[in-house]
Formats: structure tokens, C-alpha cells, sequence
């Protein structure tokens, strides 16, 4: 149970075998080893140890069932960084490492040292210091678990490996979830509260880092937002059964897919309706007059309780522009048209150095407001536009 390191040099370990010193590697390697509980590290002379063998012996678990984040630490990193070099790099030099839910296969909590200005810990789970950043979820931890309403954005890998979780529920608070549930081997529900505009599910595609747990998911149940415009499904198991709202407006990889249920069909999933949004509108015009734009749309859409009008505001970074980053901007909401039966409005637009606008019809279900295909138009000048269907831009 307990392992020892001895050398003559210890820290010096790889420079040897690899020109370069690899104590860290070989450390975090070990601790993913079933049955070493203890490793006790000999003969480490002062002037060799670097500030990453500090951090790995500091920060890693190793099979304990409680971690405490230390008072010092402030860089996130160090506790869910990864590494993975490519697959032409030497087979002897390959390594992965997938922070500390690689590693603590045992860990049920993660609490944090008083006196630590940049984490906190609640129930066991790892935030940033305000509880607006979920970072990790331990991996032994046991259970449903929801999301706080506080949180607006969640690490990728928070979730990874967590093979005692049986249920996730996200809140409305993050708009753009990217998730990772690779080796959730007890995951059997999902749920994605409204108001959630984009998400990005990853399923299998961790083989490397959950070997043990690869190609064992068995998610039941994903409930999937009125509101999504947005979604990307990678590898989940093809039993899982999606309940979402038909015909909403949404971006995918696949261009060519226009709606919800065509794309989760598509994919090879189940799909379970439970309601359907009204239709796309047919564009017609969007005419410049003075400081208004007037857009313009051939007919009323049928099934509508009225249509949403947004911008992208860009900043006044012309660098930013150039790259059309949706970082440097954000979406607004300019009106909610609730006359149905106009087919035509006019608006002020705020100021921006890119104008860019989204135009889609809506329907209330159930009290969930559920969008159809929208469809975006883009200013190149004032007098030159350019219409895209949904699809082409990630809104």
C-alpha cells in the first residue's frame, strides 16, 4: 500500500532517459494506480525541486476520500490541467493526465483551507470564491446533484470521471454549457433548465484518460431547453432518450441539420417530443432609415405568440471585428414583438462597430417560451446585407 522513490537524485528522474526532468509525471502516473495508497518520495535535493513537483505533491490526491485545497493556492490549473501529447510523439515519451478527477478515483470531497481568497467549497464541490465558477466535481462523490443558480459558467471537465454520479441538473443561470460526463458510469438523467441557449455534451470521447470506465455510459433520460439555439452531441450512448421541443432554432455541426429532432435523429439517438415551436420566418427586406432599421417578412407565421428581435453588439475592438468573436461581444434583445399578425417593424439599433441582427418567431408552451428557426441578418454596409438561415452562426 505504501509505495517508496529512492535514487541517488530523485528529482533528476527522465533526465536520463527522456533529457529532461519527469518526477511530476511519474508521480501523477502512479497515482492512478489501484492499490498504492502512500508514496513516499526519497532524496530530493533542494536545488532540483521546480515549482510543478511542489504543486503535484501539494495539490494531488493520490486514493485520499477528502481533499483540502491549501490557503496559498490560486491558479486553478494546477488542480484540472491537461496533458496529452499528440499520437506521433515517441511511445516512450506518451503520457496523459487529466488533473485531480483523474487521479482521485476515491475523493467524495473537496474542501478548502480557511484563509483561501479564490476557491470555496459547498456540499464538497469546488467553486471559484464568488460561487460563480463550478471547477470540480469529486469523482466518488455520490448521488443527484444541481447545479447552484449562482454558477453562470462550469469547467468542462468538472464532471469527468464522477462514475458515482447518478443525476445533473443545470440551471438557467449558464446560457453556454460545455460538459464532459466521460466515464459517469451511474449518470442516468440530465436536465437542462430553460434559458439555456447552447450546449455541448461529450460523452465517450475521454478513452485515454477513463480506460477503465470507456464505452460504459448509460444515460436514460436528457431533457433539453425550449430555449436551446444551440447543441453539439459527441459520442453519448446511443440508448439515451433526448425530450426536447421540436423545430427549435439552433446551430450544429451538421449544416444541413434545421431542427432539434432531425439533428438528434440524425445522430442516432431517441427522440421524445414535448412540443413543437412554430415555424421559420420568411424574410423579405431590412432597410436602412436614418438612425431605425425597418425588417420586413413576407407573411405572419402561423402557430406564433409573437417574434424576438436581437443584436450582436460588437466592441470597439476593430481586431475583434475582423475575427467576428463572439467573445467580444453581446447579444441584446431590442424588442418583443407580440402582434402576430405584423409583418414588419421598426426599430433604433444600438450602436455598434458590426451590426448584426436575429429575427425569430416563438410559441408559449406549457409557461416555456419555445423558439423556432431564426434567421440572422448581417450589415456588411448599411446599403449591402447578407441573410443567413440558422445555422450558420453560433448566436
Amino acid at each position: 500500500k505504501e509505495l517508496i522513490l529512492v535514487a541517488q537524485e530523485t528529482t533528476l528522474y527522465g533526465v536520463d532517459l527522456y533529457g529532461e526532468k519527469k518526477l511530476p509525471v511519474l508521480l501523477k502516473k502512479l497515482c492512478q494506480i489501484e492499490g498504492i495508497e502512500w508514496i513516499r518520495v526519497l532524496y530530493c535535493y533542494p536545488e532540483e525541486i521546480t515549482k510543478e513537483l511542489i504543486e503535484t505533491i501539494k495539490i494531488f490526491p493520490g486514493k485520499c476520500k477528502n481533499y483540502e485545497v491549501p490557503a496559498q493556492l490560486k491558479d486553478a490549473s494546477a488542480l484540472i490541467s491537461y496533458i496529452d501529447t499528440s499520437d506521433d510523439t515517441p511511445r516512450r515519451y506518451r503520457y496523459s493526465f487529466k488533473g485531480i478527477n483523474n487521479g482521485g478515483r476515491n475523493l467524495e470531497s473537496i474542501t478548502v483551507e480557511e484563509g483561501n481568497k479564490y476557491f470555496k467549497s459547498e456540499n464538497g464541490v469546488l467553486f471559484d470564491y464568488g460561487m460563480t465558477k463550478l471547477y470540480v466535481y469529486p469523482r466518488a462523490k455520490e448521488g443527484e446533484y444541481t447545479v447552484p443558480g449562482s454558477v453562470t459558467d462550469i469547467d468542462i471537465d468538472a464532471f469527468a470521471g464522477a462514475y458515482k454520479l447518478t443525476g445533473i441538473t443545470v440551471p438557467s443561470s449558464i446560457k453556454y454549457v460545455d460538459i464532459n460526463v466521460a466515464g459517469c458510469t451511474s449518470l442516468r438523467e440530465m436536465d437542462f433548465k430553460e434559458g439555456i441557449t447552447g450546449i455541448k455534451l461529450y460523452g465517450n470521447a475521454e478513452k485515454t484518460c477513463y480506460k477503465e470506465l470507456a464505452n460504459k455510459l448509460n444515460v436514460k433520460n436528457i431533457y433539453l431547453p425550449g430555449t436551446l439555439y444551440n447543441i453539439v452531441i459527441d459520442d453519448m450512448n446511443k440508448t439515451a432518450t433526448f425530450h426536447a421541443y421540436g423545430n427549435t432554432g439552433f446551430y450544429s455541426w451538421q449544416d444541413r441539420i434545421k431542427s432539434t429532432k432531425s439533428y438528434i435523429k440524425f445522430n442516432g439517438y431517441k427522440y421524445k417530443n414535448i412540443g413543437t415551436a412554430p415555424g421559420k420566418i420568411d424574410f423579405r427586406s431590412a432597410v436602412w432609415k436614418k438612425q431605425h432599421i425597418k425588417l420586413s417578412w413576407k407573411k405572419a407565421v402561423k402557430g406564433a405568440d409573437g417574434y424576438l428581435i436581437m443584436q450582436t453588439v460588437y466592441n470597439n475592438n476593430k481586431e475583434a471585428i475582423k475575427r467576428s468573436s463572439i467573445v467580444d461581444s453581446k447579444d441584446i434583445v431590442l424588442k418583443n414583438l407580440k402582434n402576430t399578425k405584423k409583418t414588419s417593424i421598426t426599430i433604433k439599433p444600438r450602436k455598434s462597430q458590426k451590426y448584426k441582427f436575429y429575427i425569430a418567431a416563438y410559441k408559449d408552451i406549457n409557461g416555456v417560451r419555445v423558439f423556432g428557426n431564426g434567421i440572422h441578418i448581417e450589415f456588411e454596409t448599411k446599403n449591402k446585407t447578407s441573410v443567413y438561415d440558422d445555422g450558420v452562426f453560433v448566436f
